[in-house]
């Protein structure tokens, strides 16, 4: 009995230590990739690097490329059909009776060498197709496609052993090059040439790019482009290094808007923004009173307050936001909470951020306007605030009818609604 009992124990004790390998090897992908996140990486990646929205090429290597993504022949085809079932009289009269029965009747047959396979486009087709695309309905089924492709390419990099969200990205690039039998075709080959086993894996981006371009490629300027764009512009770290102009690591959720702002407050003189740690920004946290008057207060280059009168028992004279909070009270950007208390700890709401900021320019005059937002009031103290907001492109609310006023405001919000406000960038360029 003693015997099986001790054999009973070695069989779990071995299939315990065997479960962490099995685990690992069974998990999805899921549990590495956020595929909201890397559908807008994607998918500005594209924006970018292949077109926008109405972007037409009507010869592209023997057959037309449409949208975004630069759908090609077939896949074109595809698309165009989206779009003529989900809005079937506006497509008829954007494209013409010809044109619009085509793209209805004609099918979608990836091995027909003579339909869309090789169909380009006349000047005037071309500039039917452009508007076709580029409209609302255009862009939403170009999004509803994007999605379903973007997943595809994901999955099929995943499979290929590639394993890090920049590296796949790239990969991506890749795929809707090659199309996806010849980019696995192509990444098999780029694994010989590094002498991977089955098991091996591309950790980083830095080690895929080199052994694309160790292997060579026709595409070679195009996956460059890729690579810069995902590094330079993307900010997405190549093999988990810090970025080379803030220092942080944890920026590659960061639109381009968002990471032009959070350079420049990170570079100003005297600086805006300081990280939680060496390495971490924790661009998304949320953001209390103190620190939202003390980002304004840098941003204004440490003014020196005037008074020296603190009526606030909850903020002490060594605090880092003494002075700010004195300099906000004092020129009327802020309150307390009440006649004692400013509450530095509380979370500063969206309103409240931009109250701030509306006031420290001085409350400009604003031009009255239908406001789009179902939750904003005309009597709100922060109505004349929004305004200004909206009409100086510092911010244009959560949504086409929302503002989201009590939400509460993330560091890198505030950063760049400074940014906007210090600089007069409103656009950025992407």
């Amino acid at each position: 009995m003693k015997q099986r009992i001790i054999a009973v124990l070695l069989v779990l004790c071995l299939f315990a230590c065997l479960l962490p390998t099995v685990s690992a090897e069974a998990r999805p992908m899921e549990e590495f990739i956020d595929y909201a996140q890397f559908y807008q990486d994607c998918r500005s990646m594209y924006m970018v690097l292949e077109g926008p929205y109405d972007a037409v090429v009507s010869n592209d290597g023997g057959a037309l490329s449409i949208g975004f993504v630069q759908w090609h022949g077939m896949n074109a085809l595809k698309l165009l059909k989206m779009i003529c079932t989900a809005a079937p009289a506006f497509s008829r009269a954007t494209l013409g009776d010809a044109l619009y029965n085509e793209v209805l009747t004609k099918q979608v047959v990836y091995n027909d060498k003579t339909g869309w396979k090789s169909r380009t486009l006349s000047s005037s087709e071309a500039a039917r197709v452009k508007t076709l695309i580029g409209s609302e309905v255009g862009k939403q089924c170009q999004e509803e496609y994007a999605w379903e492709w973007i997943y595809d390419q994901l999955v099929n990099g995943w499979e290929l052993g590639i394993r890090s969200e920049a590296a796949l990205l790239y990969y991506c690039g890749i795929d809707n090059t090659f199309g996806s039998g010849s980019a696995a075709i192509f990444i098999r080959k780029v694994r010989n040439y590094k002498g991977f086993s089955d098991g091996d894996t591309f950790d980083s981006l830095n080690e895929l790019h080199d052994a694309v371009l160790g292997c060579g490629t026709s595409t070679e300027q195009s996956r460059i482009r890729s690579y810069n764009h995902i590094v330079n512009k993307m900010h997405l770290s190549p093999d988990g290094d810090p970025d080379p102009v803030t220092g942080f690591i944890d920026l590659g959720s960061l639109s381009y808007d968002e990471y032009y702002a959070v350079a420049w407050a990170c570079t100003a003189s005297p600086q805006v923004l300081y990280g939680v740690d060496e390495t971490h920004l924790k661009p998304r946290e949320t953001l209390d009173r103190a620190m939202a008057v003390t980002f304004l207060w840098r941003a204004k280059g440490c003014p020196e307050p005037t008074t020296t009168t603190n009526p606030f028992v909850d903020v002490r004279a060594d605090a880092y936001y003494y002075k700010p909070i004195l300099w906000a009270v004092e020129n009327g950007i802020t309150y307390g909470t009440d006649d004692t208390h400013f509450s530095p700890k509380q979370l500063c709401s969206r309103a409240d951020i931009l109250t701030f900021l509306y006031r420290a320019v001085g409350s400009p005059a604003v031009s009255s306007q239908t406001v789009p937002f179902t939750d904003v009031k005309s009597d709100a103290y922060y109505y004349k605030a929004m305004l200004w907001a909206l009409q100086n492109g510092i911010d244009n609310g959560t949504s086409a009818t929302t503002f989201s006023p009590k939400a509460d405001c993330p560091r890198v919000n505030i950063v760049l609604f400074l940014y906007r406000t210090v600089t007069g960038q409103a656009l950025l360029p992407h």
